[in-house]
């Protein structure tokens, strides 16, 4: 389980990194309608690792 949690940081991590560079503009922009955004799916990232990563890294803990 440690090993997976610590793939998911780093796949977390990588993909972060690769929008960094973006404007507010390119981040918020759908790619059409009913499509969501950069800024969209990365804040749905986040909201993953709040509701899986912390859980499962408290329970190794």
């Amino acid at each position: 389980m440690q090993i997976m949690l610590e793939q998911l940081q780093e796949t977390r991590k990588k993909l972060m990194e690769s929008f960094a560079g973006l404007s507010d503009l390119q981040l918020n922009q759908a790619p059409g309608s009913g499509s969501w955004s950069i800024a969209q799916v990365l804040h749905h990232v986040q909201q993953n690792r709040v509701l899986f990563y912390f859980p499962c890294k408290q329970g190794i803990e």
